[in-house]
């Protein structure tokens, strides 16, 4: 009877077991192996071509830029030849030039394409002057009767808010700022995909009421009652999903830098895309604007990989026990017999 009961359990364990291990589907997704599609779809004449096309163009950046990828992935290349000539070329004078007038348009304009304009454009907005040159000048847009570009209008009045509330949290909201910047930058140079400006502006327009925005503003020019009435016209209380892509963008941006993150915001389609950019920059930080111009938006695919976890493993180690000892029950009855 006793032996009869232990095999029943014996039995019942290995059922649920093997049940568990069965059912267990706990995945971890996994990019896509970036050296593979590299190999694949890039050939050392190929590269080199890139190299020799940036340092035409004065993209001495970029030329440094295929150089490191062909170093860190064994592409055969003439590279003291290549290092020389830029080096050549990229005198501390033409940095000086190309940086001052960058920035100060950048600042002026709030659009930049390297990293002194763009630095320019977003010290701007951090000074609230960005936000409330964009969100004013679109109104002047509507009040002439023109189209008004509804993103610029979602993403300044939520720059303006996001400033009082980075000032009134010591600094703890400051990445959603800048984050919150890159995408208006983005949208203002045209580098943000239909798809993806069409989700940040369904996000954007329930943070920052623009109607409640044209009601109040009533031709006033002056600067602080612009941001008063456009602060009047945040409501914080949605800012939790844009927050969240604001995080990942800024992000993006530590791992590599703001120009690169501006340029590599193209590749992304939707939110999901923007969260394997982020985990894509960890793992190849300065060398990801390179790889993704090189590849494309294959580079962010991922592929879903079962977990070797202690859930998984203790299911099976139950099962073969419970088997084990199973066994070792209806044999012994058959012996017995």
């Amino acid at each position: 009877m006793l032996r009869t009961l232990l095999l029943l359990l014996s039995l019942s364990g290995f059922a649920y077991s093997g049940f568990k291990f069965l059912t267990y589907w706990d995945y971890q997704s996994q990019l896509t192996d970036v050296g593979q599609l590299l190999y694949a779809q890039v050939s050392p004449e190929q590269l080199s071509e890139q190299v020799g096309r940036a340092i035409n163009e004065d993209r001495l950046e970029d030329a440094r830029l295929y150089l490191a990828i062909g170093e860190r992935y064994g592409y055969p290349l003439h590279y003291d030849y290549y290092n020389q000539y830029i080096q050549e070329r990229d005198t501390q004078l033409r940095k000086i030039k190309k940086g001052i007038g960058n920035f100060s348009s950048g600042f002026l304009t709030g659009k930049g394409s390297d990293a002194a304009g763009i630095s320019g454009a977003m010290a701007s907005d951090f000074t609230v002057i960005g936000d409330v040159r964009d969100l004013y000048g679109q109104y002047q847009i509507y009040d002439a009767g023109g189209e008004v570009n509804q993103l610029i209008v979602g993403l300044a009045g939520v720059g303006i808010g996001l400033t009082a509330v980075t000032y009134g949290s010591a600094g703890t909201a400051s990445f959603a700022k800048a984050g919150t910047s890159l995408f208006k930058l983005a949208a203002k140079t045209g580098r943000l995909t239909t798809r993806f400006s069409k989700e940040l502006l369904r996000l954007s327009g329930k943070v920052f009421d623009w109607k409640l925005f044209r009601q109040n503003i009533r031709q006033s020019s002056n600067l602080t009652d612009i941001r008063k009435i456009a602060q009047k016209s945040f409501h914080p209380a949605a800012l939790q999903p844009l927050q969240r892509l604001a995080k990942n963008v800024d992000m993006i941006r530590r791992n590599t830098s703001l120009t690169d993150t501006l340029h590599m915001l193209r590749y992304v389609e939707n939110s999901d895309d923007l969260r394997r950019l982020e985990k894509f920059t960890q793992q190849h930080r300065h060398l990801s604007r390179g790889l993704l111009s090189l590849v494309g938006r294959a580079a962010l695919r991922s592929v879903r990989v079962l977990q070797r976890t202690t859930g998984l493993l203790m299911s099976l180690f139950g099962a073969l026990v419970s088997a084990i000892f199973s066994w070792l029950f209806l044999f012994s009855r058959t012996t017995r017999r």
